[in-house]
């Protein structure tokens, strides 16, 4: 009878933590920048480059403190960076494990999947929020008020979708969790 990579004790726990680790952060790294060559051949921004810097206020602590900012992230570009975290997180694991099958059942794709798919969705809201910002330059009076409304559509619509994508998952029997 033969024994799973689960019932064997762990052989150089703490190494192979460390080697997931620097795995998965170099997977990141350059998943994103990956993320980042796709999304500008597809014309979507995710750096706002500043040719003289611009003065922000930040906090820090409890008080506010002024720096310079010559570059800075739009939000596609965060999303990017959570996408490529989420598969770092899956490469992490495959390297810690040693083990692709037990890391990337049929639950852990139709998650990736959910995130691929929700990630794209969100962009395509962006490019939209972006657009209409583009036409009503009363927005840009109100920019609280607008980016506020801004935060309220995507958190309701990430919501939506991540409703949405669990009743797929439980209507095509995906296993849930612990099973």
């Amino acid at each position: 009878m033969s024994r799973s990579s689960f019932d064997r004790p762990l052989r150089y726990e703490r190494l192979r933590f460390l080697l997931a680790g620097a795995i998965a952060a170099g997977f990141a790294w350059f998943c994103w920048r990956g993320f980042e060559y796709l999304a500008g051949l597809l014309g979507i921004v995710t750096r706002i480059h500043r040719a003289p810097p611009v003065e922000q206020w930040v906090q820090i602590g409890e008080s506010w403190q002024s720096v310079w900012v010559s570059e800075d992230f739009t939000y596609a570009g965060f999303m990017l960076v959570v996408l490529s975290l989420v598969l770092a997180y899956y490469v992490a694991r495959i390297a810690y494990r040693r083990d692709i099958r037990a890391v990337l059942d049929r639950r852990a794709l139709w998650l990736i999947a959910g995130w691929f798919v929700g990630t794209a969705v969100l962009l395509a809201e962006l490019r939209l929020i972006a657009l209409l910002h583009r036409e009503m330059p009363i927005l840009a009076r109100w920019h609280l008020v607008s980016n506020l409304a801004d935060f309220v559509a995507l958190a309701g619509s990430a919501n939506i979708f991540a409703s949405f994508w669990g009743l797929l998952m439980r209507r095509r029997k995906v296993p849930p969790s612990g099973l």
